[in-house]
């Protein structure tokens, strides 16, 4: 089971433009400084081309990534609004590609 698989929001490009200050990470100085780097937001603008390709969200690239692996059996996710929580009901039905999939890893190399 996998825990905060969107990563705080930050996999959904949230961040990428900065970071609001009614956001988590905006509110938790520990988990900006931890997880919130100018390389891991790069990373996260990098996946935003694969997510347009296929015509789904970056929060349901990330979801759909974590759900093909074998070992997943699910993944725990939090919303703040209903659509958020239709958006990642969306993922389970997305079904990657060897290509796509070795596209992300390289990204998140």
């Amino acid at each position: 089971m996998v825990w905060s698989p969107l990563a705080m929001g930050m996999l959904t490009g949230k961040y990428d433009e900065g970071v609001p200050a009614d956001s988590r990470f905006g509110r938790e100085e520990w988990a900006k400084e931890r997880f919130l780097t100018e390389a891991n937001a790069e990373r996260v603008r990098r996946l935003r081309p694969i997510a347009d390709e296929l015509g789904i969200t970056r929060a349901q690239l990330a979801l759909a990534w974590a759900l093909r692996t074998p070992a997943v059996s699910s993944v725990i996710i939090g919303a703040t609004r209903p659509e958020q929580v239709d958006d990642n009901v969306g993922a389970a039905e997305v079904e990657l590609r060897d290509d796509v999939v070795a596209a992300i890893e390289a990204v998140l190399r």
